[in-house]
């Protein structure tokens, strides 16, 4: 009865030790990492199917293969130093680095490996899983390589740039913010941007806003704010705030472009355009501006007076196109356009027009090509000389009677006439 118990016992126990090493077979060979054994003599005697596609062959051409054949050549001597101690020493190893061979080329491969022993003690074999490196330190690499060039960056990079947490304490500060704002990052590394006098109040308070937003996950675009030196000067910025992770922890950039100069360009051309806007709508003489093709851009109210026409009539027209020219004095339009578009000045040249009721009007017009903000415009002058072409017809219409007169009277009378005088 006792013999048949443990005989009974006995089969369980090769039941349970088949079964579990059915299940580590399969586990074996469903992991994604590699796993390999070798005999005593290092020959594959077992890889599992993450093995044979990481190789690109088959089992029947990996097993039977010495281990060594498939290391890096560098890495030989290193590996069999290694299994000679872990038998020698009945230990395991973990993270152990090799350069292992495949398709794609010399791949990092971390082994963690142990020695196995018969019951007896007898060196047997090695089991080892390996798992493929290659990518992640890649990925490592190009990441710390990304980081020193944001480093780099963060150095040279002409506008100012300041990293700040979520809830706005500043955690870099780049050397041009140094430079342009004039405090050191010692005086401002570690303090929230809202408690310093980098801002002013009215700029504080779009950045707290903007903070609050950003934690939110909301976009923030491009915001003018003013700055304000150490040594008290004010300076207008357009700043760009991006989310990004600085040192592992949820962080925003911001680029400060100085404006200041850009600004107070702008309000000299504004100042500038004005003027000139105020000088063209008060002109005593018809103003209007063209391209070099003839196409109305603007004109001033004594170009409507002269012409007839609205200045948002003629605007975006050409001047050919209106029908204001007569046939007899589009040759001479065509000359000022050519003369305009050699750089020159043209005029003073004498035309009729022909105003939107119908009538003519007789003038006397000059034109000039400008460079205004790269662009090459003409500016063309013009006055109403109707009432001087009427003066002069009626002279030369009282001279012409008055020869017509003397040709009529006899010589006798004009001489008595002129003796009288």
């Amino acid at each position: 009865m006792k013999v048949a118990e443990e005989k009974t016992h006995s089969v369980r126990e090769d039941y349970v030790q088949k079964m579990r090493d059915n299940y580590l077979l399969i586990m074996f060979t469903i992991m994604h990492d590699l796993v390999v054994s070798i005999d005593k003599d290092g020959k594959l005697t077992f890889v599992n199917d993450a093995t044979t596609k990481f190789f690109g062959k088959s089992r029947k051409k990996i097993l039977g293969t010495h281990f060594t054949k498939f290391l890096d050549t560098k890495d030989v001597k290193k590996a069999v130093f290694t299994l000679e101690k872990l038998i020698e020493n009945k230990d395991h190893v973990e993270g152990f680095v090799l350069k292992v061979k495949s398709p794609k080329g010399l791949r990092t491969v971390a082994w963690n490996g142990v020695a196995i022993f018969d019951e007896k003690g007898n060196y047997v074999g090695a089991q080892a899983i390996g798992k493929d490196l290659t990518d992640v330190m890649r990925v490592e690499e190009e990441l710390e390589q990304s980081k020193h060039q944001f480093q780099r960056l963060f150095e040279v990079i002409v506008d100012p740039i300041v990293i700040v947490d979520l809830e706005g304490k500043i955690l870099d500060f780049s050397q041009s913010a140094e430079e342009g704002l004039g405090f050191t990052r010692r005086e401002l590394v570690g303090k929230h941007i809202l408690e310093t006098n980098v801002v002013t109040n009215a700029t504080k308070e779009i950045m707290e806003k903007n903070l609050e937003k950003i934690k939110k996950g909301k976009y923030i675009k491009p915001q003018i704010v003013e700055a304000v030196t150490k040594d008290g000067r004010k300076l207008l910025y357009e700043v760009i705030p991006a989310r990004l992770e600085y040192k592992g922890n949820p962080a925003i950039l911001a680029i400060f472009r100085n404006i200041t100069e850009k600004r107070r360009a702008e309000e000299k051309l504004q100042a500038s355009e004005e003027r000139f806007k105020y000088f063209l709508d008060n002109a005593p003489e018809a103003i209007w501006v063209q391209d070099p093709m003839g196409t109305f851009i603007d004109g001033n109210k004594k170009a409507e007076e002269i012409t007839g026409y609205k200045r948002e009539e003629l605007i975006g027209k050409n001047i050919l196109d209106i029908n204001f020219v007569p046939l007899k004095y589009v040759a001479k339009v065509i000359e000022a356009f050519q003369i305009n578009q050699r750089g020159e000045r043209s005029g003073p040249t004498e035309l009729e027009l022909i105003k939107k009721d119908g009538s003519l009007v007789h003038i006397e017009a000059s034109s000039i090509p400008v460079d205004r903000d790269g662009k090459i415009e003409i500016i063309g002058i013009a006055r109403d000389i109707s009432n001087r072409k009427r003066a002069e017809v009626a002279v030369q219409e009282s001279e012409n009677r008055f020869r017509e007169l003397g040709e009529l009277l006899p010589e006798t009378f004009l001489e008595t006439l002129g003796s009288a005088i």
